[in-house]
């Protein structure tokens, strides 16, 4: 039974007083935002000491780079 105070609309478009929107809602919400303005996403560090390989990534992923060596 879904609860009657819960919005699922992910482009959180009904600006309602009486509806919370879901995590999930939320969620989906930003990474639209983030992707459409071609936001960089920080997503950890990179130890390069042991000579890594590329992360897998997509675009607008950046790391930090921890301990200086070789990458690729």
């Amino acid at each position: 039974m879904p609860l009657s105070y819960l919005s699922t609309d992910t482009a959180l478009s009904s600006s309602s007083d009486t509806l919370v929107p879901s995590q999930r809602a939320v969620r989906v919400y930003v990474d639209q935002l983030l992707t459409a303005n071609d936001a960089m996403v920080y997503k950890g560090s990179i130890d390069c000491s042991t000579n890594p390989n590329y992360p897998a990534a997509d675009a607008g992923h950046t790391f930090r780079i921890s301990v200086a060596g070789k990458i690729g």
